[in-house]
């Protein structure tokens, strides 16, 4: 296991975790080893697009972040959209049931809630998964565009921000 990792830092090869419901212990572990062996280590949020700590040989730890921008109105490809997407395939949910390609439609009521808008959710968005034939339906899903996907305007999407808590303002979403 540790030429794996040593192998991971001699060719710079990104190390990622995706978490919603990690326990400290088990991310204060995987810290642990990235900053050891000085290999990236990147984490995923429901409440964060992407929190992203960098450590270097000093052991000097950088937060870093992305912000995904939404387009409230819908305009945008959804085929484009999925494929800029880091988070399709890579960051599936399951909710009350159904699976979803990410993290974003799931959570969408919150964000209309607070910006009172009326970003649509279909249940094209997701896969039921009670009434799926079989698992090849359910990876057919997950390979393709969702309608949802028309919102993510990822040509807009900053990257490689200092990290900061939120100031709950659209602008920082749209």
């Amino acid at each position: 296991m540790d030429s794996i990792r040593l192998t991971a830092k001699e060719y710079g090869v990104k190390i990622i975790y995706w978490t919603c419901s990690t326990t400290r212990l088990v991310v204060s572990q995987v810290l642990q080893n990235a900053r050891h062996f000085a290999v990236f280590s990147g984490c995923c949020l429901e409440t964060e697009v992407s929190k992203q700590l960098y450590y270097s040989e000093t052991d000097k730890v950088e937060k870093k972040m992305d912000a995904l921008k939404l387009d409230p109105t819908g305009q945008q490809n959804p085929i484009d959209s999925f494929k800029r997407c880091f988070l399709a395939t890579d960051c599936v949910n399951l909710y009350k049931g159904r699976l979803y390609t990410c993290f974003i439609p799931v959570n969408i009521d919150t964000f209309n809630k607070y910006f009172s808008l009326d970003v649509q959710l279909t249940d094209s968005d997701s896969i039921d998964i009670y009434k799926t034939p079989n698992i090849n339906s359910i990876f057919d899903f997950l390979r393709k565009p969702i309608p949802f996907c028309r919102y993510c305007d990822w040509k807009n999407t900053k990257t490689n921000l200092a990290w900061r808590t939120s100031k709950k303002e659209i602008s920082e979403w749209t």
